[in-house]
């Protein structure tokens, strides 16, 4: 479970750095996409036909879209549709078409003039059209830099920006955990919480069941081997009661290891 874990983390990165690495082409800047919604929210997946097919993958409220309700993507028969998503950094526009819940088109993206220069006089100069295209699908812009600044998080390369914003590292988040006594995490511990859903209610869940003041090490251990308020409450039904959050790491290791070679 350990190399799963350590896989799941290479591979969240290796994404990450495929996106800031590519070069630089007006390409960058349109292509096509697919969708489906769930709910409330659009699964969309944007693609760049000239970067070997490159995927950028993300899940958004419906209501980030401008122009797009569930009256379209739920629609019965065949609806053609333009929606937005308008952010700091420019406008991804998208024109296609949507059935049934999963839709299918084009998209262009506008970058926002000012953008450069705001970003500029935050120390993030001569930034790519690529990179300009990817702090806008993730909402990265001057009030997030800003914001994580106000927190203590200052002078952050552009690549652990577009990864704390990628991984939705938010002020709430942070401030939520330092609620918490967590108060001197650094950006890549954070983006690595947020990559093994340790989140500030998975750190309450486990103070609710008795493990209390536990160094952020032995929380992520737990999170990242699947060590839930469920599988918890299992344990102690099975007799193990008093077993320490470093037993219940090695029972839960040691179990889908078994389930594996099984």
């Amino acid at each position: 479970m350990k190399t799963a874990a350590i896989l799941l983390l290479a591979l969240a990165m290796a994404a990450v750095a495929a996106l800031i690495l590519a070069d630089d082409t007006e390409s960058d800047l349109e292509g096509v996409w697919t969708a489906s919604r769930d709910a409330e929210r659009l699964h969309l997946s944007i693609y760049r036909e000239k970067q070997q097919w490159s995927q950028l993958g993300i899940t958004l409220p419906l209501a980030d879209f401008s122009g797009l309700s569930p009256a379209i993507t739920d629609s019965s028969n065949i609806a053609r549709t333009e929606f937005q998503i308008i952010r700091e950094a420019g406008t991804i526009a998208f024109t296609g078409q949507f059935s049934k819940g999963r839709g299918a088109g084009h998209y262009l993206f506008v970058p926002r003039p000012e953008f450069i220069a705001e970003m500029a006089k935050l120390g993030y100069r001569d930034i790519p059209k690529k990179k300009i295209f990817i702090l806008a699908v993730h909402d990265i812009g001057p009030r997030y830099v800003r914001a994580l600044g106000e927190l203590g998080y200052k002078n952050l390369s552009l690549e652990m920006l577009i990864k704390m914003g990628m991984f939705r590292v938010t002020p709430a988040f942070i401030r939520d955990l330092r609620s918490l006594g967590y108060n001197d995490l650094s950006s890549e511990q954070l983006v690595k919480l947020r990559i093994h859903n340790v989140t500030p209610e998975y750190i309450r869940q486990l103070r609710a069941l008795g493990f209390s003041d536990l160094p952020m090490e032995q929380i992520a251990k737990l999170g990242i081997h699947g060590v839930t308020k469920t599988y918890v409450e299992e344990m102690r039904g099975l007799g193990f009661r008093n077993a320490t959050a470093s037993q219940l790491v090695a029972n839960s290791a040691f179990s889908r290891i078994n389930r594996a070679d099984g």
